[in-house]
């Protein structure tokens, strides 16, 4: 089965081109609930999706990371330590 997608890009500045895209539709067995069902990619069914979003799904948030520190676990040999 196909089905006829708008989908909505931009080119070089020309913001909200719209092209109109042909997509085919896997019929396949939900991994999670096992129904069958039509998606357009392999993965769980449209209500496993949004009973997903709606339990594990929170608001973005903004993380900020530790600063790196390199490790220290290496120690120089005696040659490089060596006074001429």
């Amino acid at each position: 089965m196909e089905r006829y997608r708008q989908r909505k890009w931009s080119v070089a500045g020309n913001e909200g081109v719209r092209q109109t895209v042909r997509v085919e539709l896997l019929q396949i067995v939900c991994p999670r609930c096992g129904s069958h069902c039509e998606v357009e990619y392999y993965g769980p069914c449209r209500s496993c999706r949004e009973q997903l979003k709606s339990t594990l799904g929170g608001d973005a948030r903004a993380v900020t990371a530790a600063e790196y520190e390199p490790k220290r676990n290496v120690t120089p040999n005696a040659v490089a330590l060596k006074d001429d």
